[in-house]
């Protein structure tokens, strides 16, 4: 299987109620624009990925995946991921981290469409639902901070 084409579909996210991150981090409520990022094989099989987030806007994020990227992808096996990763992590400064996390995604989602089983499974998350839920249930925010925490696996101190 090789890639045969990476596509990115942008778009402008409008409405975004706003959102509390942290004591310091929050959104304005406006719009932002958004990415999905798709990576093609000759065996038709596409691996899909958001890129961009509430509080910032894509920037310049589409055209480098096209314009940098896809030339080093087009062309390599998609299943070699680590390999591709590493080759992409040569071009790794400041915010060009997001456009390989996202390519990375897209291409773990590829892989586990092409062994035809859950994203979930190719990257062997085994976590029984009761831990999830005593995980979540027992996560606290401190408002004065900002700050996360769980009552039993790390309290504050």
């Amino acid at each position: 299987m090789k890639i045969t084409d990476i596509k990115v579909t942008v778009w402008e996210w409008k409405d975004i109620p706003p959102t509390r991150y942290t004591l310091n981090v929050k959104s304005s409520g406006s719009s932002t624009h958004m990415a999905l990022v798709r990576i093609i094989t000759d065996e038709s099989i596409e691996g899909h990925a958001f890129l961009g987030n509430a509080l910032s806007s894509l920037g310049n994020d589409a055209n480098t995946i096209i314009e940098r990227f896809k030339p080093m992808l087009v062309g390599q096996d998609p299943l070699a991921r680590e390999r591709l990763f590493q080759r992409m992590m040569n071009w790794a400064m400041g915010p060009i981290l997001r456009v390989i996390g996202a390519i990375d995604v897209a291409l773990w989602d590829l892989a586990g469409k092409a062994a035809g089983v859950p994203i979930d499974f190719v990257l062997e998350i085994q976590v029984p639902d009761q831990d999830i839920i005593t995980r979540m249930s027992g996560r606290r925010a401190h408002i004065a901070s900002g700050r996360t925490y769980h009552v039993v696996f790390n309290p504050p101190k």
